[in-house]
């Protein structure tokens, strides 16, 4: 009924929600923004409360909807657990807050299979102790309980920068593109990235040094990566 790759993937995801979950739970219970030192939550609050409100927050916060947008919309749906949790005790800013890590969890498991499958392409063929030990990096990594399961927006950054090279790795201009234009209203560290990612490949994976036409695509991706960049900071 299914393929062996969606298969494989199915198995990945609910591996890694059995062995991370526990990471999301921790966070609700006992995070801070205080303590963690996500001060520019507080402008994705109002941006969360007000979708599309040009208006309610400054530059350079106010462009990166695609994760507030995403949270305000768990929010409206209503999904909560509630708990006594450091962050507050009142009922609506708990529902904020778990809307929020939910929202980044979501995006961290999401980039953990993104992971595996990049590990796949390295390797050629699929296996299944390297891909998932790839994955659980995301998880382990400082980075996750420190910037993504917090009140910051850097989970869905994660997932498009994953994706992004997942495309660089597949040379698939098509979904670096999409990938590039909802970055570019995620956060500015997008394009960053993997315009850094395909200058590296360009000149420095020697695999590509009698593969013209593969070339000509990193050159585009690098060029698309240039122009967004270069675009953000018009806005700014």
């Amino acid at each position: 009924m299914f393929s062996s790759t969606t298969q494989t993937i199915f198995f990945r995801l609910i591996l890694f929600i059995l062995i991370s979950y526990g990471m999301l739970y921790f966070s609700y219970k006992h995070y801070t923004p205080e303590i963690g030192g996500a001060g520019d939550s507080v402008y994705y609050i109002q941006m969360i409360l007000q979708p599309f409100n040009f208006d309610a927050a400054g530059s350079p916060y106010i462009y990166r909807q695609f994760s507030t947008f995403i949270i305000s919309i768990i929010l409206n749906t209503g999904v909560f657990y509630d708990s006594v949790v450091s962050y507050t005790s009142i009922e609506s800013e708990k529902r904020l807050f778990f809307s929020i890590l939910l929202s980044n969890y979501i995006a961290l498991l999401l980039t953990a299979i993104i992971v595996s499958r990049v590990v796949d392409l390295e390797i050629g063929k699929r296996t299944v102790s390297i891909p998932i030990l790839a994955g659980l990096i995301c998880f382990m990594s400082f980075g996750a309980s420190a910037y993504v399961l917090t009140t910051l927006i850097e989970g869905w950054t994660w997932f498009f920068i994953a994706l992004g090279f997942y495309a660089l790795k597949q040379k698939n201009v098509t979904l670096f593109v999409i990938v590039i234009i909802f970055g570019f209203i995620q956060k500015e560290m997008v394009s960053i990235f993997l315009g850094l990612m395909c200058f590296f490949l360009l000149f420095f994976d020697k695999k590509n040094e009698t593969d013209k036409a593969i070339d000509k695509r990193l050159f585009l991706m690098f060029a698309i990566s240039l122009f967004s960049f270069l675009l953000y900071e018009t806005f700014e």
